[in-house]
C-alpha cells in the first residue's frame, strides 16, 4: 500500500507570498489574452516592517 502524506500546511507568510503568485500568474494570463489593456501589478502591502499577531494577521 502506498505510504499517506501528511497534508501539507503553510504558515501565514508563505499563504500570503503563494496568493501573490497566483494574482501574478491572473495577471500575466489576462495580459497575454488582452495586450491592450493596462494590468499594471503594484504591490500595496510593506511587509517588511509589519510582524504577524496569534492570529496570522498583519500588525505595525
Amino acid at each position: 500500500m502506498p505510504k499517506e502524506r501528511p497534508h501539507l500546511t503553510l504558515n501565514p507568510v508563505e499563504e500570503a507570498c503563494e496568493r501573490i503568485k497566483r494574482q501574478k500568474r491572473e495577471i500575466e494570463r489576462v495580459r497575454t489574452l488582452n495586450p491592450d489593456r493596462d494590468l499594471t501589478w503594484e504591490s500595496t502591502e510593506d511587509f517588511t516592517s509589519m510582524e504577524l499577531d496569534s492570529d496570522g494577521n498583519y500588525f505595525d
